[in-house]
């Protein structure tokens, strides 16, 4: 049974840092052994931590609401994960500069993207005319092009689709960070450094956002209040 928990929720977690060891033994102990193995095929430390940081996301926010058992999950036609035996749903991002995990009652897609400072030669490729003006037409057009392609990829993994269509032409022409668009609830968090969008069939997602160790006290007060 559900404990009362806000969702949609999407928990974020900025990667300022390299996890030192203490916090990743922490992490693993919580992880099925099968991701910890996916996180050492990566080659560089920052991929391997976010690989794991990302999925403890995903245990901590279904300890939030109640389920202790990581439920099987399998993967859709494009490639996006899915519990097999359990109603919540899930998606994972991680970048350099941050990784989140969206949980919703519902279909959830959830992207995090660096602020991507050279984009000239893919702006023609990945955005409208009315995008593109948008975006050189504003006092921060990396941060604009970024937070843009951050709602494409959110939209796109919302739906499960991959990246199939021409994405020029999901248009995104809103500028606030709480919108709606083609019947989804869409949410935005800027930064300096990276764009996060979440995209959901409801409305009032909210933002978690804490340190690793915040996280990892919680998550452990948690299941000590539960033995």
């Amino acid at each position: 049974m559900l404990q009362n928990s806000h969702l949609p929720t999407v928990y974020i977690l900025d990667m300022d840092c390299p996890l030192n060891e203490q916090q990743l033994g922490r992490i693993k102990k919580y992880l099925p052994h099968e991701r910890i193995l996916t996180s050492e095929r990566f080659l560089h430390k920052k991929d391997s931590d976010a690989c794991l940081a990302s999925f403890f996301l995903l245990v901590f926010g279904l300890r939030k609401l109640g389920i202790h058992k990581l439920p099987d999950i399998k993967k859709g036609t494009h490639g996006k994960p899915y519990f097999t035996d359990c109603d919540i749903s899930f998606n994972i991002s991680h970048c350099d500069k941050a990784v989140c995990c969206g949980i919703s009652k519902h279909n959830i897609g959830v992207d995090v993207q660096d602020t991507v400072s050279k984009f000239n030669d893919i702006i023609g490729m990945t955005m409208s005319a009315g995008e593109t003006e948008m975006i050189y037409s504003s006092p921060s057009p990396p941060e604009v092009f970024t937070r843009l392609w951050a709602l494409k990829e959110s939209y796109v993994k919302f739906d499960g689709s991959g990246l199939t269509d021409d994405i020029r032409t999901i248009e995104f022409l809103n500028t606030e960070n709480e919108f709606m668009y083609d019947g989804c609830f869409f949410k935005v968090l800027p930064t300096s450094v990276y764009q996060l969008s979440a995209c959901t069939v409801d409305d009032g997602t909210i933002f978690f956002k804490k340190s690793i160790d915040e996280y990892l006290d919680e998550f452990e007060g948690i299941s000590n209040n539960n033995e």
